[in-house]
């Protein structure tokens, strides 16, 4: 029987292992080369021994044997560490690349989501101030219309030659009427304020009204008073007082004066001495006279002493009727301007002239629609952005 146990593997030299009986190939175990096998054919010898065929032992490795193993050893290894490096990057780029992918898709829809919230918000404001303002100017139309409709009622137009009448008044030569306020000031304010029976009541509303708005809008204002007086005389002796202080003791006396007027209404003095300036005839007598003009003296004098005015020279003016002039110009122009019935008094806001009545219980609102620097309704609007026509 044919044995290959002193074979060499001809391509690494290591030993060749058994072959299989029926197989004329062998394969050498350390570089898996093949290799044919020739066998003897001549006729196996008829025996009756029992011959067992040990494999011969595997050679021992020589050095050059080792060394080879060693290599092949060593190049399979570098193999499948460079596939398993190879492998490891291969996956870990997938990772990365699959979660920079899921991480860029969270900040697309965050942004996507953050720009839908703020454009949501924008227009929901934009929508808020929409209606704001239609809101506001939906207000201001109806109050101005109101006021119009109120003005109509109220007040009356001015035409150009009564307005000339009011400024020959104003600059009398012989009595200026002073104004508080500047003398630049765009808007002028006349107060025909009657100095009899109740009027100095009404007075006081509308004068601390004045002291604010001056205070709050200085330079804006020109503000006049001019005395009225009984509506069924030339005059009343309040209001020719308050002339003859002017005369001779100047403006401030002249304001201090309507000052006691507004804070005081028992100022008024009597009835009777009216009489002194009734439109036509006398007193009944001269002893009637005397005992009004010392009344005078006892009452209504000593109440305004401060203002420094002379009783003595002040009855010889009465008597003189040395204001008569002054007196009838301011009463014909309120006549002309329909203010003398019920000693009303009234106030001239640029062309309109309103008679007082309800006006001196809330300036305020009134005065709101005829300045626009004084209306917190317009200034609301302004804010907004919105314009608002002037009134007619």
């Amino acid at each position: 029987m044919t044995t290959l146990t002193e074979l060499k593997c001809p391509n690494c030299g290591a030993g060749l292992p058994t072959p299989d009986p029926t197989s004329d190939t062998t394969t050498c175990e350390y570089c898996q080369a093949t290799i044919a096998i020739e066998r003897d054919e001549a006729p196996k010898p008829t025996t009756n021994r029992l011959t067992i065929h040990v494999p011969a032992p595997r050679p021992a490795e020589t050095p050059q044997t080792g060394e080879l193993l060693k290599e092949v050893i060593a190049r399979q290894a570098a193999a499948n560490q460079s596939t398993g490096g190879k492998g490891c990057v291969v996956v870990l780029l997938i990772v990365g690349l699959l979660v920079g992918g899921l991480v860029t898709l969270i900040v697309f829809l965050k942004r996507n989501d953050v720009k839908k919230r703020r454009d949501m918000i924008a227009k929901n404001e934009r929508e808020s101030r929409e209606r704001e303002k239609a809101r506001l100017l939906d207000d201001f139309d109806r109050r101005a219309k109101r006021f119009l409709q109120e003005r109509e009622r109220e007040a009356e137009d001015i035409d150009k030659a009564t307005l000339k009448r009011i400024d020959a008044l104003l600059t009398d030569k012989e009595y200026p009427i002073p104004f508080q306020g500047s003398a630049k000031a765009p808007y002028r304010i006349i107060d025909f304020a009657p100095l009899v029976d109740h009027y100095p009541v009404r007075r006081k509303a509308l004068e601390k009204y004045r002291k604010k708005l001056m205070r709050k809008h200085p330079g804006l204002f020109r503000w006049y008073t001019i005395p009225l007086g009984h509506t069924f005389y030339y005059g009343s002796i309040e209001q020719v007082a308050a002339f003859e202080i002017l005369k001779t003791r100047g403006e401030k006396a002249w304001w201090d004066y309507l000052h006691i007027f507004s804070r005081h209404a028992e100022v008024g003095v009597p009835r009777a001495f009216r009489y002194i300036l009734r439109a036509s005839g006398e007193p009944r007598d001269r002893k009637e006279l005397m005992g009004h003009l010392n009344g005078l003296r006892k009452t209504f004098l000593r109440k305004i002493r401060r203002t420094g005015i002379n009783g003595d020279a002040f009855i010889a003016a009465v008597l003189a009727k040395k204001h008569k002039e002054i007196v009838a110009k301011v009463r014909d122009l309120s006549v002309d301007l329909g203010i003398t019935k019920m000693n009303s008094g009234a106030l001239i806001l640029k062309n309109h002239v309103w008679k007082v009545g309800h006006i001196y219980h809330r300036p305020a609102e009134i005065f709101g629609w005829i300045y626009p620097e004084l209306n917190p309704k317009r200034k609301e609007l302004e804010k907004h952005g919105i314009k608002t026509p002037a009134l007619p």
